[in-house]
Order: structure tokens, then sequence, then C-alpha cells
């Protein structure tokens, strides 16, 4: 409702109409014409609306779509790199677990087993049927 009515229009109809189906009628964001969009706060679904509005409808330069495909792919290396690193499936146990692999090594102590005289005669009884 903001935008200028040239932006609108540049939008397709069905693709307008899919938006105003799917708005949230309750939560009301107000956006500030005269303040930059990186400065509002605003959700990261909806940057990511905005961005692919601006690459498919707005940009009619063909290198400047180049350089926003570029900073895209970049950001998109950058939030995979750093996913990669926090969820990284070789290190999330390794220093959890780190500390606590030593302590349990240092009380885990041999026992020698010995048999009941009621085990051998078990045994012996099974090794004698079992011929």
């Amino acid at each position: 409702d903001l935008m200028d009515e040239t932006y609108v229009k540049q939008i397709p109809e069905k693709l307008r109409n899919i938006f105003k189906e799917n708005a949230l009628k309750t939560n009301r964001k107000e956006i500030l014409s005269d303040v930059p969009l990186e400065q509002q706060n605003l959700n990261k679904e909806t940057l990511g609306i905005l961005a692919v509005l601006n690459y498919n409808y707005w940009c009619k330069d063909e290198n400047r779509k180049k350089e926003l495909l570029e900073l895209y792919s970049e950001n998109e290396r950058k939030y995979q790199r750093e996913l990669r690193e926090k969820y990284n499936p070789d290190n999330i146990f390794r220093d959890k677990y780190s500390n606590k692999e030593e302590v349990i090594s240092e009380n885990v102590a041999m026992v020698e087993y010995k048999e009941s005289i009621f085990t051998k005669i078990k045994n012996w009884l099974k090794q004698i049927f079992n011929r």
C-alpha cells in the first residue's frame, strides 16, 4: 500500500491478489517511507519477498541483476557456512562430552569376575545334556 503505483503495476495481478489474501489483518507493521528498510527491523521473510520482487519485477538492468544474484548467492553461502559450523555433526558432541569422557575413564576399573559354585554346576550340567 505504501509503494509508488508504478512499482505496484509491475507486479502481476495474480501475485498481488495472493499477497492480499495471505496478509495478516491483525498484525499491522507500520513502515516509514523516509527510513531505509534495513533500519526498520522487518521480518526476514518480508525482506526476502521484497528482494525477490526487486530482482524479478523492478530491476530492469541486466548488470544490476547479475550483481544482485551474486550478492544473494554470497549471502546464502555465508548462511550455509554458519549453519554448518553451528550444527556440524562431527563437532556437536565433541565439546559437550570431551571432559566427561576423561572423568569416566578415570573412575572405571577392571572387575574380576568369579563364577559361583552354582553357576559352575549349571554350566557343567548343560555340557552333559548337550552331548
